[in-house]
């Protein structure tokens, strides 16, 4: 039986998650709640996909008539056997974070704002906007490096770098680099980036779901 309504909350999450991944425009001034709003979000969807396969499985089982407390214990016997067969406690801290009285979506909930603490990376040009040629932002940047070629004999001011006079329309190869900051926070004991926490949330939801896809009727 396919989870529909699951797969559906689990989707809200992943597009959160992407979100919290995008590389931020330079040309833009940044949002500097985005990460924390994003995060927020994320941990909400993902608590809300939980609720909806509890909601969907008790609904299938309980259509094939047994008494209400009997599907209730069997999905929670379910949940408990996919919870035990997590392969390492690192799994099973960030299933718990994300389900958990005191884990960090039930504090960001009732309690606070989770603590963040930001980390400044540089990334290559080639990195931003994405991989994607067709790109309407990297063809922009492409016509930018493309002037600079132009004008810069007459102004000096304007030197293209040497890997820029290389690049094309297909092959960006450039030395520069972009300032961008990666967002961590505390789980179990230590600091993790924020997205990789989601990323890992997000596999195991999927992974939950289909647990109960292939147990049920």
């Amino acid at each position: 039986m396919r989870l529909e309504k699951s797969r559906d909350k689990l989707g809200e999450a992943r597009f959160f998650l992407a979100r919290l991944s995008e590389v931020p425009d330079p040309r833009k001034l940044p949002n500097r709640f985005a990460p924390n709003y994003y995060f927020s979000a994320f941990l909400n969807a993902g608590y809300s996909t939980i609720k909806f396969v509890e909601a969907e499985v008790k609904i299938r089982l309980r259509q094939e008539n047994p008494p209400k407390s009997k599907s209730n214990r069997q999905y929670e016997e379910w949940k408990k056997t996919w919870r035990d067969a997590l392969a390492d406690d690192e799994e099973k801290r960030c299933w718990d974070s994300l389900t958990q009285e005191g884990g960090l979506r039930a504090r960001e909930v009732h309690v606070e704002r989770t603590k963040t603490a930001t980390k400044e990376k540089m990334i290559p040009l080639e990195s931003f906007p994405n991989d994607n040629v067709d790109s309407r932002q990297k063809q922009e940047y492409e016509a930018y490096y493309s002037m600079r070629q132009q004008v810069a004999p007459f102004y000096p001011g304007i030197q293209a770098t040497k890997d820029e006079t290389s690049r094309s329309r297909f092959a960006v190869r450039t030395d520069i680099t972009l300032s961008v900051l990666e967002h961590y926070t505390e789980m179990g004991g230590s600091f993790q980036r924020i997205v990789e926490i989601c990323e890992k949330q997000a596999a195991l939801l999927e992974s939950f779901i289909c647990h109960f896809e292939r147990l049920l009727p």
